[in-house]
């Protein structure tokens, strides 16, 4: 057993203290310092791993955010469709012919954005007979 100096208050510790009895104090030793590099290192391998991959391929993190940004698109893109329906009933209740064929057209292409093939081919149906209606033929 060896008297050693506190890296805190620099008052002498036995070197086998777990911690100083001035100061309250873990002393810094080899195994201390061994532990705390360790430790680091492992966490520097964790989070390497999460945020960077080797070879260019996106990471786990990465790869997350985009299949969220992809449903939150999804899910934008059908609430613009609906949105875009509930104008065509508006206009069917209360525009012109010429407006049904236009809010028809809307819809059509909301679900084209939305990447929805049935709504799509269905609209597009509306949209040319509504279209024709008023003198617009598709």
């Amino acid at each position: 057993m060896a008297l050693i100096n506190c890296h805190e208050c620099s008052k002498q510790i036995s070197s086998e203290a777990e911690k100083c009895p001035h100061c309250g104090v873990v002393p810094r030793t080899k195994k201390n310092t061994i532990a705390a590099l360790v430790g680091l290192a492992g966490i520097a391998f964790v989070f390497g791993f999460y945020f960077f991959k080797p070879g260019g391929d996106k990471t786990y993190f990465e790869q997350s955010v985009h299949r969220q940004a992809e449903h939150d698109m999804a899910e934008i893109s059908r609430q613009v469709a609906s949105d875009a329906e509930r104008q065509y009933e508006i206009a069917r209740n209360h525009g012109n012919e010429m407006d049904i064929c236009v809010q028809a057209m809307s819809v059509s292409a909301a679900y084209l954005q939305a990447k929805d093939d049935t709504s799509y081919a269905r609209w597009k149906r509306i949209e040319k007979a509504d279209c024709e209606r008023a003198g617009l033929p598709q």
